[in-house]
C-alpha cells in the first residue's frame, strides 16, 4: 500500500480517518489496535488502498475548511473520552485556532428539543451558573435545551465557555437556525466537534451515537427536562455506564415532560433544584448572585432599551419572570 506522506503525524491522521470508513466490530477492533500500538504502524496494513485514498481526500477537505483532525493517539485527545467503550478514532474540530485544547472541567447539559420558553430560560440560567463556577458546558446544539445551555455558557467570560458535539460533518450546522449560535461558540473560544467527516449528513442514528461522546467527555451530565422518549436519556445512560455523575433537574410531579428524568432519579440519578445543589456535590460555591427587579426599574436603573433587554435575555443574563419581573445576574449588566 502506498502512503502519500512519510511523516508519522500524517500517517497517524490518515489511519485514524481510515478506521472511520469501516463499520461495526471491525471499526471498534481497529480503534483498539491503534490505541494499543500508539500509532499507525500496526493498523495501516489493514486499511485498503481505496480507503486510504478516501482518507487522504477527507484530510485535504478538512484543511480546506480549516477543520482540525485529532486522532485518538494524539496526546491532546481527551483522556476521559479515550477510555469509553467504542471511542471515536478521530475527532474533527472547528475552533478559532487550529491547536484547540479541551478544558479539564466539562459538564453536559441536555434535554428535550420541545422545551417551553420557561424551561429554556431555566436551562440558560443554570448553564450560566455552572460556567461561572468553572465548568465548560457541553451540549448538542439542538433546538430547545441544548441551544439554551450553550447561550447560558456564552454569557460568561470563560476562555472556552462551551463545546457543541454535532451528529454530522462540520461543513454545515444543523439545525440551520443555529448557524449564528455556532459562530458565537467558535468566536468565544469554544468549539464544534464531531466524529463524522465533512459532508456527512445528520442521519437519525448519528444523534444517538454522538450522545456517547457528550457523556464520555464530561465529568457529569445534567438532564434539564426529558420525556420518556427523549434522546437526552440515552446521554444520561451512557454517562451512568461510563461512571459519570448524572443529575436531573426536578420538575413538577405528574408532568409528562419530566417523566424520563423522574425515571432516572428512581434509577439512582441525583435530583437538583438549583445550580447550587450540583456545585455543592463538587465542593464548589456559586460565584454570582441573581436579584429580582421589575422591568421598569431595570430599564431605568440600568439605562438600557427594550431592544437591549431582549438581547440580554437571549444571552441568559436576564430571565423574564411572571408579573413584569426580571431575574438579573448581579454585576453582569
Amino acid at each position: 500500500m502506498s502512503i502519500r506522506s512519510e511523516t508519522t503525524e500524517e500517517r497517524d491522521l490518515l489511519c485514524a480517518i481510515g478506521i472511520t470508513l469501516h463499520n461495526g466490530s471491525l471499526r471498534q477492533q481497529l480503534t483498539q489496535h491503534l490505541l494499543e500500538s500508539g500509532g499507525s504502524a500496526v493498523v495501516s496494513d489493514r486499511i485498503s488502498s481505496t480507503k486510504w485514498r478516501e482518507a487522504g481526500e477527507i484530510l485535504d477537505h478538512c484543511r480546506e475548511l480549516s477543520i482540525a483532525v485529532l486522532p485518538i493517539t494524539d496526546p491532546s485527545y481527551p483522556v476521559a473520552l479515550r477510555h469509553i467503550q467504542i471511542p471515536p478514532s478521530v475527532l474533527y474540530i472547528k475552533a478559532a485556532t487550529p491547536d484547540f485544547i479541551f478544558p479539564p472541567h466539562l459538564l453536559a447539559v441536555v434535554g428535550t428539543r420541545a422545551a417551553s420558553v420557561e424551561i429554556c430560560q431555566t436551562a440558560t440560567r443554570l448553564s450560566r451558573e455552572f460556567a461561572e463556577a468553572g465548568f465548560t458546558i457541553v451540549s448538542g446544539l439542538a433546538l430547545g435545551i441544548d441551544g439554551a445551555a450553550h447561550r447560558g455558557a456564552l454569557a460568561t467570560q470563560l476562555p472556552c465557555p462551551t463545546i457543541a458535539v454535532l451528529a454530522h460533518g462540520l461543513n454545515r450546522v444543523y439545525p440551520s437556525s443555529h448557524e449564528r449560535l455556532a459562530e458565537r461558540i467558535v468566536a468565544a473560544g469554544g468549539a464544534l466537534i464531531s466524529e463524522y467527516a465533512p459532508g456527512t449528513e445528520p442521519f437519525k442514528h448519528h444523534f444517538l451515537e454522538r450522545n456517547r461522546i457528550i457523556a464520555g467527555l464530561c465529568r457529569g451530565i445534567v438532564v434539564i427536562q426529558a420525556g420518556q422518549r427523549s434522546g437526552s436519556l440515552v446521554t444520561a445512560r451512557y454517562g451512568a455506564d461510563f461512571g459519570r455523575d448524572v443529575f436531573v433537574f426536578q420538575g413538577q410531579n405528574g408532568d409528562e415532560r419530566y417523566s424520563g428524568g423522574q425515571q432516572l432519579i428512581e434509577d439512582g440519578a441525583t435530583a437538583i433544584s438549583s445550580a447550587a445543589d450540583l456545585l455543592l456535590e463538587y465542593g464548589l460555591a456559586p460565584s454570582g448572585v441573581w436579584e429580582n427587579l421589575s422591568i421598569e426599574e431595570f430599564l431605568r436603573v440600568r439605562e438600557v432599551s427594550h431592544a437591549e433587554l431582549l438581547s440580554l435575555e437571549m444571552q441568559g443574563v436576564v430571565i423574564r419572570l411572571p408579573g413584569n419581573q426580571l431575574s438579573v445576574w448581579r454585576n453582569s449588566v
